[in-house]
């Protein structure tokens, strides 16, 4: 059994021996922040609490289904075709989207939404 100081220290070789990766994962972090900070000043708490789990649910299935058929994934046959390139909205944006809608489930869980 390892010890807490050789499970620290793996955790921290492994966060480090991946500078880029690292570096990217906090910018990408940073830009969900900014995003979310920018779309809040359009909605209000009520958007999230007045639907709930379910409704949060439903958006991150709006995006997962849109990821999936722009990756080329037939939801109505479960077959694989070729991918389709956005017209509107980029993947990278759909990704985001997911991320965020996915924090705020967690906070939403946790009781902070809205407080």
């Amino acid at each position: 059994m390892e010890s807490k100081h050789t499970a620290e220290l793996i955790r921290v070789d492994a966060y480090e021996a991946y500078p880029k990766q690292r570096a990217e994962f906090e910018a990408i972090l940073q830009q969900l922040l900014r995003l979310h900070i920018a779309k809040t000043a359009d909605y209000s708490p009520t958007n999230i609490n007045g639907v709930g789990e379910i409704g949060i649910t439903v958006r991150l299935w709006d995006k997962m289904a849109r990821l999936m058929n722009l990756l080329g994934w037939d939801i109505t046959t479960g077959s694989l075709r070729s991918a389709k390139e956005p017209r509107n909205e980029p993947i990278e944006d759909t990704l985001l989207d997911l991320a965020s809608y996915a924090i705020i489930m967690l906070i939403y869980r946790r009781g902070k939404w809205g407080k």
